[in-house]
């Protein structure tokens, strides 16, 4: 099937009634935009971000389609009008393009499904839009970059992690809150944190963490977010383990 007829038969799937996939072993986990407020008047907005998962775990380069409602308060995708699309990525996590209200006040329904080798998954992300009106604004998102580090003879126990804040058009954000948490999550999908800090971002956007002692064993991974004057990311990196 081709990239638009695979697009297609989503999407009448989505716009359909949610029917019971039997025998599904995918599973979509709801990482952010449950129950978020989408505000045009603060120009405030949050992207679903989903991680989808199989019998084995996190399961990356799965196709995430994400459904809008057709009529009444709902939100359009950045450069794709009501359905936008993600892959996931080596961790199983996928955000949709970033999100703008539409269509008035209330409710808001995000359908998303994720498929992958014939098997699907679909869940329901609700969301409440407020302040549109004439003047109704666009909304302001942060972004997240991943930096290299360089690792030093001093640091070989430790864990350094470093990323860079902008505004969505590569321009550094000085003075925003970052907040790192490393967890670990089992074959299970049971995730644990295991470290948390918080720093502000520099002149040059950047901030950076060092856990003291690198931990062993299971899957690690870095939930980043980001904040100021309203503007929010979160972004999750998986921790690539040294080889013994």
């Amino acid at each position: 099937m081709t990239q638009t007829g695979r697009h297609c038969a989503l999407a009448v799937l989505l716009l359909g009634p949610l029917p019971a996939l039997a025998g599904a072993t995918l599973r979509i986990e709801i990482l952010r935009g449950e129950g978020a407020n989408n505000n045009a008047a603060t120009r405030t907005a949050t992207s679903p971000v989903v991680r989808v998962w199989d019998a084995s775990g996190p399961l990356p380069d799965a196709l995430v389609v994400f459904t809008a409602p057709e009529t009444g308060a709902s939100v359009v995708f950045s450069g794709s009008g009501g359905v936008g699309e993600a892959i996931t990525d080596e961790s199983g996590t996928a955000a949709s393009p970033r999100v703008q209200p539409v269509g008035g006040n209330g409710p808001v329904s995000i359908r998303v499904m994720a498929s992958k080798n014939k098997e699907f998954a679909q869940v329901v992300i609700h969301q409440m839009n407020l302040g549109l009106g004439e003047n109704g604004a666009r909304d302001a998102e942060l972004n997240i970059v991943l930096l290299p580090v360089e690792e030093s003879s001093g640091n070989a126990r430790g864990l350094r992690f470093r990323v860079r804040v902008d505004d969505g058009r590569d321009r550094p954000v000085p003075g925003a809150a970052v907040a790192f948490s490393l967890r670990k999550t089992d074959r299970s999908g049971t995730a644990v944190e295991l470290w948390r800090a918080q720093f502000v971002s520099d002149e040059r956007g950047e901030a950076q963490c060092t856990v003291p002692r690198r931990p062993g064993g299971g899957r690690l991974e870095f939930e980043v977010r980001a904040a100021l004057q309203g503007q929010a990311a979160t972004r999750y990196f998986p921790v690539k383990q040294a080889p013994r």
